[in-house]
């Protein structure tokens, strides 16, 4: 069994985006999952995954060097005699500043649940891919953290594919070819276009495929396990005349032709123009940009 400790950030938000991927939730609660999965670094709202070791796990365990954490997450338990009880039942060193595992130990009320960490998260691995390092971008370009969060709500692993039907600078689609997903774009806007091969190129990642194409007017030859896209919002981005809403509709009547997961991006609740094109709204969460501008993020499946 894992447990997945949460951020802060967003912690509705956070439970969903480790439900999507994790094989059986085993206890859900406010600051933490317990549930059988494998350890997916890949989530961007968990700050440890940890397994869960039993007192016979513990009493086995031989470490060279290893190291004690303690988070209260509700009492007011003595950490030391946490840390002095835990440490008496391990064949290792303290070494707290280069250990080779780490203990964790959550105290939920009279509850100790004794971990090994398995991963903490760190944005290392995609700060490269951060905005303002790619060789192209919009002001409404996503994060590649944001990004991520999109393709883990959608339940995309290895292997699977999805569609981004307005890709503009290809911020989806570059994480999606980082985590293995076989991924496609469509952008209308032709500086966007080059500007999202460009940014592909850069990355490795330009064997994903983009069409310079209207998606309402795209023919598409095959279906999707998600699409995942970040709406055109009617600012920074060119409608090319359309009213938003018009758009918007008609764009959701396609996409259920073509998969029957989808997780969309919008500048408002979107969530009566889905339910009138017959998506069922799993989730809704709204995310806080700037003063300007909220983004509101849908996950729907099929009626």
């Amino acid at each position: 069994m894992l447990l997945f400790f949460l951020s802060r950030e967003n912690p509705e938000l956070a439970k969903a985006e480790v439900k999507a991927l994790v094989d059986r939730v085993i206890e859900e609660h406010n600051t933490y999952i317990i549930a059988e999965s494998e350890p997916w670094r890949r989530l961007q709202l968990t700050r440890f995954v940890c397994k869960v070791l039993d007192e016979k796990e513990l009493g086995r365990m031989k470490l060279k060097r290893f190291a004690i954490r303690v988070t209260r997450i509700k009492g007011d338990a003595d950490k030391s005699k946490i840390i002095k009880k835990i440490a008496s039942k391990i064949n290792g060193k303290v070494d707290l500043e280069h250990p080779d595992v780490i203990i964790r130990v959550f105290v939920d009320g009279d509850r100790e649940i004794i971990t090994e960490q398995l991963y903490e998260y760190t944005t290392e691995e995609i700060k490269c891919r951060n905005v303002n390092a790619r060789p192209f971008f919009v002001p409404t370009s996503l994060q590649p953290k944001w990004a991520r969060i999109l393709l883990n709500l959608a339940g995309l692993k290895e292997g699977n594919s999805m569609l981004d039907p307005f890709c503009g600078a290809g911020g989806i689609l570059l994480e999606a070819c980082t985590l293995g997903i076989d991924a496609m774009g469509i952008e209308l806007d032709e500086k966007c276009y080059e500007g999202c091969k460009e940014n592909l190129w850069f990355y490795h990642c330009d064997d994903v495929i983009v069409e310079h194409n209207d998606f309402l007017e795209w023919k598409p030859n095959r279906r999707f396990d998600a699409i995942v896209t970040d709406l055109p919002y009617g600012k920074s981005t060119s409608l090319f005349g359309r009213d938003i809403d018009e758009l918007y509709e008609k764009s959701f009547k396609k996409m259920r032709d073509i998969s029957d997961k989808i997780v969309v991006v919008g500048p408002k609740d979107l969530s009566k123009i889905l339910k009138r094109c017959e998506w069922n709204v799993e989730n809704t969460f709204r995310v806080y940009v700037h003063k300007s501008l909220d983004r509101w993020i849908h996950v729907c499946g099929s009626e």
